[in-house]
């Protein structure tokens, strides 16, 4: 159980309690500070990429996505070869599953930054890769269909952006 609460671990739970109370200075450093003990803190990344886009440094947000999308690519990778190398249980498949679910949340998030940077065909690039996606697949074919109407002036969030606007009608 010890290994779970691991130095990285902490430090995330600490920036995410301080991003809840709107410590976002605070939040940051407990980020970086999980980087630094291990450098594969996939959550860790997306977090400091999404109070980038709250601070509305887009391009900033999208390296950051970008790193996020990797590790958790890395990650699945790894914890589908340790799969392989033995029998499958229910809990090494919940745990693809939700590593799945992170990357997931990082492309998406990763299309609405590269939107908003005018980059349409990074944009789209990112929404295809979720085309399959079971959660994020429609989400991803909407965002397609509206790639050519231009962002938001000045949105607050990824998360804001991502769902202020309703499921496109067909």
């Amino acid at each position: 159980a010890l290994a779970v609460w691991s130095a990285p671990h902490v430090q995330r739970l600490a920036g995410l309690t301080a991003l809840a109370l709107g410590h976002h200075e605070d939040a940051r450093a407990h980020f970086v500070a999980a980087l630094a003990l291990a450098g594969d803190e996939c959550e860790s990344r997306l977090y400091l990429a999404q109070l980038d886009s709250a601070e509305n440094a887009w391009a900033t947000a999208l390296e950051g996505l970008n790193a996020a999308t990797l590790c958790f690519s890395g990650v699945i990778a790894e914890l589908e070869k340790r799969r392989a190398d033995r029998t499958s249980d229910a809990s090494a498949e919940a745990e693809i599953e939700r590593v799945q679910q992170w990357r997931a949340s990082s492309l998406y998030s990763a299309a609405i930054s590269a939107k908003i940077l005018r980059r349409r065909e990074l944009a789209l690039d990112y929404a295809r890769r979720l085309l399959q996606d079971p959660g994020l697949g429609g989400l991803a074919r909407d965002f397609m269909l509206d790639i050519d109407v231009p962002p938001p002036s000045e949105p607050s969030s990824l998360l804001e952006l991502g769902s202020a606007r309703p499921p496109r009608q067909l």
